[in-house]
Parts: C-alpha cells; sequence; structure tokens
C-alpha cells in the first residue's frame, strides 16, 4: 500500500507550501495561535444575478497536510499571514475544512474584512 500522505502530500507542501498562521478562535478558544503549511489557491467564479450582470467572487482554498497539525482545526478558525507578498495583512475565516480521505484538508478560506477604526 503506498502511503499518499508521506510520499505525494508532503512533497507537494515542500514545493508549493507556504506558512501562516492559525488561531484556533472556535476549535481551542483563547488557545494559543500556531504555525501551519499548505498551499495557497484562488480559485475565481463568475456567475450571474437576477438583472443579467456578471459578478465575479473569489474563492479561497488552503489546504494541508492533516498529519502536519498539531490539534483539530474547526470551522470559524481563522488563517493569516500567509507567506506570500500579496496576502500581508489579510485574515481569513474557515469556512469549511473539507477532509479528502488521503491525508489532505482543503480549507475554503472567506476574507474578513477588518474594519480600521476597530469597530
Amino acid at each position: 500500500m503506498i502511503d499518499f500522505d508521506r510520499t505525494v502530500l508532503a512533497a507537494c507542501q515542500d514545493v508549493f507550501g507556504d506558512m501562516a498562521i492559525l488561531t484556533p478562535v472556535k476549535s481551542s478558544p483563547g488557545g494559543a495561535a500556531f504555525p501551519v503549511r499548505g498551499i495557497y489557491a484562488l480559485k475565481p467564479a463568475d456567475s450571474i444575478d437576477g438583472d443579467g450582470v456578471v459578478v465575479r467572487e473569489d474563492n479561497y482554498t488552503f489546504s494541508v497536510r492533516a498529519s502536519e497539525l498539531p490539534a483539530q482545526v474547526a470551522r470559524g478558525d481563522r488563517v493569516s499571514d500567509i507567506a506570500l507578498p500579496f496576502m500581508a495583512g489579510r485574515v481569513f475565516t474557515i469556512e469549511d475544512t473539507g477532509d479528502d480521505g488521503f491525508g489532505a484538508q482543503a480549507w475554503v478560506l472567506k476574507e474578513r474584512k477588518i474594519d480600521p477604526r476597530g469597530a
């Protein structure tokens, strides 16, 4: 039997993975944030609204190896500081933690809009 996690997923993370910070807001309220490694992807999707106007929605994912996580992650946890130049200062909430059954999780991320006034 092939160890998919160790032979395939690890190699992909070694080449394409970027570091980020996970804050366990829901899975461990008050728990310390910890580093995670994942593969960021932007998947734009176009839809047509009721008036026939094309609307673009950006769908973000961050794929991680479950075996690298020190704790279980939950919907509502936050991902920030993805180590890519255009991601500086951006914070995302995990909307789904989809497990593929082979050792990977593709987190669906929703960008949090931060009010600069702190409200």
